[in-house]
């Protein structure tokens, strides 16, 4: 349980299916309610009508070690889900009985640079980079995602944020923009690197926020390193100083 397991990366870009294979997923998806684009014409969650795109598709073992002929599908639809569910989600498919069937759809599951990090049991996780914006705010993770017949457990390596458009107090504060610069999936585990750019800033008449003159800024890079223990990634120790500082920071 507590030793280092070896993980594969497998990577599958935007639309790198055919377009017959796209189409036959979606069909599969969506009940077989596709248009000549390939798109769903009902909402995968409610049934309702509705246009749902497919953003990536991904093969792999999701549900059990070595479970065969299994994909899960990145989707995307203005129509369908709401800014709160960044407007898209995922939906697991298996091939039975000579076609795909949809077997489970999870709203909000969107972001981009979606690998496949495989333990040693031979079992297909979801690494992913997601981000919201709101009210001028960014916020961005890491997260890792566990797919069931039931649903999509996730779990979040690190999160960070930057305020962007936020108001300051006029007497000053102190701001920290966090970026996520980089998610590589390596042998035993995740590698990630984070940006914090910090400064002083106050608001101005209107609240907006302003450097205060005279002031420094820095900007510091964290290496992080997350290592597999089963199914689940733990902070390197080596990494557990640098972690706890964004923790503070962003969380």
């Amino acid at each position: 349980m507590h030793k280092i397991i070896l993980a594969l990366l497998v990577t599958t870009g935007l639309y790198s299916q055919a377009a017959g294979e796209r189409i036959q997923y979606m069909r599969g998806a969506c009940s077989g309610k596709v248009n000549g684009k390939g798109e769903c014409t009902v909402c995968l969650g409610s049934g309702e009508a509705g246009i749902t795109g497919l953003v990536q598709a991904l093969h792999g073992s999701f549900t059990a070690p070595g479970a065969q002929k299994e994909v899960v599908l990145i989707t995307s639809s203005n129509d369908c889900e709401p800014h709160a569910n960044n407007f898209g989600g995922a939906v697991l498919l298996r091939f039975e009985n000579g076609a795909w069937r949809k077997i489970h759809y999870e709203p909000g599951v969107t972001g981009t640079t979606f690998k496949l990090l495989r333990t040693a049991a031979g079992r297909d996780l979801l690494v992913f980079q997601g981000g919201f914006v709101q009210a001028g705010e960014v916020g961005s993770w890491v997260s890792v995602l566990t797919v069931s017949n039931s649903g999509f457990e996730d779990q979040t390596l690190v999160r960070v944020s930057d305020p962007g458009g936020a108001r300051c107090d006029p007497n000053g504060q102190v701001m920290n923009q966090g970026e996520i610069k980089k998610v590589e999936v390596v042998p035993g585990g995740i590698h990630a690197q984070v940006e914090v750019i910090t400064s002083h800033q106050r608001g101005d008449a209107d609240g907006a926020c302003m450097a205060i003159p005279g002031s420094s800024k820095t900007t510091k890079v964290y290496d992080l390193e997350y290592v597999l223990q089963g199914e689940k990634l733990v902070v390197a120790p080596g990494s557990a100083g640098a972690a706890a500082v964004l923790k503070r920071l962003f969380e």
